[in-house]
Parts: C-alpha cells; sequence; structure tokens
C-alpha cells in the first residue's frame, strides 16, 4: 500500500511539472511539442538537458544503440562470427568436454543461465551469476568487477577457471586443433587454418558482439520512425 501511495505521488509530481512546463513556464514544450522534437529522427533537435555539476561529465543523452564498434586488430567478418559461434557451443574447451560457454549463457534464458550462480566443473558453483551477453559488445569493461579490458581478453578467463571450465588455454586451444573439420573454418576466418589462443579468443569475442538486441518501439521512435 506505501509502495502504491508513493508511485502516485510520483505520478502526480510528473503531470504537475508537465503541466506547468506546458502552460506556465514561457520557454517550455508542450507535450506534443516534445513528442515532435524527439520523433525527429535528428538528436541535434533535442531540447538540452538540465544536469547537476557532478553529472555533466561524461554525460550523453540516451538514445538508440549506436553501430557496433569493432577493434583495429580484430575487425569483424562474416566467417570470423561463424567459426566464434561454433567455438561457443563447443564444449571441448572445458576438461570434462561437457560444459561449453552457452552452459551460462543460454540464448534460450536471454544468454544467461537464470540461476543465482552458475554450475561449472564438478558442479561446483560460482559466487556471482552469470550476466547477459546481449548487447555485451558495448560495455567498457567485463565481469561485475570490471576486470578484463577487452572481450578477448575476457574470453579465456572462463575456460581457465578451475571452477568454471578447468582447463587451460594452451590444453582447450590443443584439443581444437585435433579437430580436422575446424581447419578450414579457421582458415576462412583468418586466413590460414593454424589453432591458436588469439584465435579462438577473436572468434568469440566477435560473436558475442554479434549478441545485439532488436530495435524497441523507443529505439524506432527516436529513429524517426513513425508509431501506429
Amino acid at each position: 500500500m506505501k509502495d502504491r501511495y508513493i508511485a502516485f505521488l510520483a505520478m502526480a509530481g510528473i503531470i504537475s511539472l508537465l503541466s506547468y512546463t506546458s502552460h506556465n513556464n514561457p520557454t517550455g514544450y508542450t507535450v506534443e511539442e516534445l513528442r515532435t522534437l524527439y520523433g525527429s529522427g535528428d538528436q541535434s533537435k533535442w531540447p538540452a538537458p538540465h544536469l547537476f555539476d557532478e553529472a555533466k561529465d561524461g554525460f550523453q543523452d540516451i538514445g538508440p544503440l549506436s553501430k557496433m564498434n569493432f577493434p583495429e586488430d580484430n575487425p569483424y567478418s562474416e566467417d570470423k562470427m561463424e567459426l566464434g559461434k561454433m567455438l561457443f557451443f563447443d564444449p571441448r574447451l572445458s576438461k570434462s568436454g561437457q560444459i561449453s560457454c552457452a552452459n551460462c549463457h543460454n540464448p534460450e534464458i536471454g544468454w544467461s543461465d537464470g540461476s543465482r550462480v552458475s554450475f561449472g566443473h564438478d558442479r561446483q558453483t560460482g559466487t556471482r551469476n552469470a550476466p547477459t551477453l546481449v548487447n555485451i559488445g558495448y560495455a567498457k569493461t567485463f565481469f561485475w568487477d570490471g576486470r578484463s579490458a577487452t572481450l578477448e581478453e575476457q574470453v579465456k578467463a572462463p575456460i581457465e577457471n578451475p571452477v568454471e571450465m578447468n582447463l587451460h588455454m594452451s590444453m582447450a586451444t590443443k584439443n581444437i586443433r585435433k579437430i580436422k573439420d575446424y581447419k578450414p573454418f579457421f582458415a576462412k576466418a583468418f586466413g590460414n587454418g593454424e589453432v591458436t589462443e588469439e584465435k579462438i579468443a577473436k572468434a568469440v569475442a566477435t560473436f558475442e558482439r554479434s549478441l545485439i538486441s532488436p530495435p524497441s518501439k523507443f529505439d524506432k521512435f527516436v529513429s524517426g520512425k513513425k508509431m501506429p
């Protein structure tokens, strides 16, 4: 009951603010004017936000997702993305041969696993839940504590973690190298069929950067697409 009362007060405040802005403030905008400006598809027309000084540094106005940026040393290619997808679902990157990246990042559960903490090698449990990989390519740091600066660096950690996949990256690479069917896929993605730790990390990272959420109604609206 208390939560409903607080929500009611918040909504009443927003309505009062809009009413004041529309009718009493000569420099304000009506709701319809704001709808037109924000739905124009031209972000330069949006009213300048009023920010506290503490919020000005690094502020970026909300808007549709920008185009995905790929590192200069790991540019996107369809072949590399497809190879990364194969590796992402391959349990042979784990010591038990039963755990793949997809165990904790299941596409059927929003690219996470829906659990409080994930199960890993020998049914061990971690201490943090697996985050979704949707839009992970837009992140600046990785893992909950931000200990990895790139997706390529992040890819290796779960493979080597004794609680997760429990296999040194060099051994995981050796396992993949033994599979002859992988060689033509590495050749298409990287120009030659040599299997290396770096190529595995780059391919999986490329696949993860391809996991982008589809445009929402909000994205379409601020992009200038008229809503029915």
